[in-house]
């Protein structure tokens, strides 16, 4: 029907996350964006108002989605388990040709952190699902025995999101893995006494 749209939304929205996540939100113009989605500029911006837009659709897809995926693996009963599944999944993601925007919520607060913008809240928002969700868990390790009640969740949390967040900008700032594992092996060591950071193979 003539007025309707004829393009699925959510394509338009998987085709810009790796886009956005490999330039940044300045690096990418809207003529990649248009090759990318197969979009013309106007229904890019009769459906998302401006290229923000659409970057910041991005942005709650991978809120609402990836982060909630991460965010389940630390319902497991015991806290050390719960933490290796969080972070193999967070590392997994990041190779996974499926989930090439791993890192664009980390790349996003980096660029549009200090911004006004619809973007930045977004960024807040998944930040602060993040460390609310880290910290009653951790709370919850303390209060179960399972850590040292020398620990403080808030700062346990703040820690935890630090090296995963910062094991991506060594990564990609170096071009290896080496340094990011290093992060992870020192969180472990850490919490749990480990000299290793198992299942990290594929980071």
């Amino acid at each position: 029907m003539s007025g309707n749209k004829q393009f699925d939304t959510d394509a338009a929205i998987d085709s810009a996350m790796p886009l956005f996540k490999d330039k940044g939100f300045s690096g990418t113009s809207l003529s990649d964006l248009e090759k990318s989605t197969k979009l013309n500029k106007s229904s890019i911006y009769n459906t998302f108002g401006n290229k923000e837009g659409l970057y910041t659709a991005c942005l709650e897809r991978f809120r609402i989605h990836y982060t909630s995926q991460a965010l389940a693996k630390l319902a497991h009963a015991d806290f050390k388990t719960a933490i290796h599944q969080y972070c193999d999944f967070l590392v997994g993601g990041f190779n996974d040709e499926n989930l090439d925007q791993g890192c664009l919520a980390s790349l996003a607060a980096l660029e549009m952190g200090g911004q006004e913008s619809n973007a930045k809240e977004s960024i807040k928002m998944g930040l602060d699902d993040m460390l609310s969700c880290l910290e009653n868990r951790c709370q919850l390790a303390i209060d179960q025995g399972q850590l040292s009640n020398q620990w403080q969740a808030s700062e346990l949390a703040a820690m935890i999101i630090a090296v995963n967040r910062g094991a991506i900008i060594l990564n990609r700032g170096r071009g290896d893995k080496e340094a990011g594992n290093n992060a992870y092996r020192g969180l472990f060591t850490l919490l749990f006494n480990e000299k290793e950071a198992p299942n990290l193979g594929t980071f």
